[in-house]
């Protein structure tokens, strides 16, 4: 992609593994990516060519304030990526999640879109989130799966 295009990456983070993957990508992108976390409000897309969107997935189901932005946002004339954070280990799994996640339309206009891992750290967590996640996802202690592989594909992916 290089430095000539201007990448806007925007996302929605609970606990911040998902504002952590998107500092990945920025850095990876170079100096014309700027990041946008929707807890700070919605983004002015209008100088940006490229835009890559992330939320973290939990129960399933896409941060708020990422459905908020969609409803608004015309992204029809950019160059998209579309990225998932959660911690699904079954492939088909995380591509039913990212699959259910953006709409068909996006996904179909997306340059790149992943499943690229995810983090939990216990003592960020409230008492009812530890326990379903103790329960669901039968995880006990904090656990990092962020997957630096596919971030680098998800980056030479945006760059052809």
């Amino acid at each position: 992609m290089g430095d000539l295009v201007k990448t806007a990456i925007v996302y929605a983070s609970k606990h911040g593994a998902t504002a952590e993957i998107a500092q990945r990508l920025a850095l990876k992108l170079g100096s014309q990516a700027s990041l946008f976390d929707l807890a700070a409000g919605q983004p002015d897309l209008s100088d940006y060519d490229t835009v890559i969107l992330g939320s973290g997935i939990y129960a399933g189901r896409k941060v708020a304030q990422m459905n908020e932005f969609l409803e608004t946002v015309d992204l029809s004339k950019k160059r998209l990526g579309l990225f998932i954070s959660g911690m699904l280990q079954a492939t088909d799994q995380r591509q039913a999640e990212l699959q259910a996640a953006y709409p068909a339309e996006l996904i179909d206009q997306a340059q790149a879109s992943a499943f690229l891992g995810g983090r939990v750290v216990m003592s960020k967590l409230g008492f009812a989130e530890r326990s379903i996640i103790r329960l669901v996802a039968k995880i006990k202690s904090d656990i990092d799966t962020i997957d630096n592989q596919a971030i680098d594909e998800f980056v030479e992916q945006m760059s052809e």
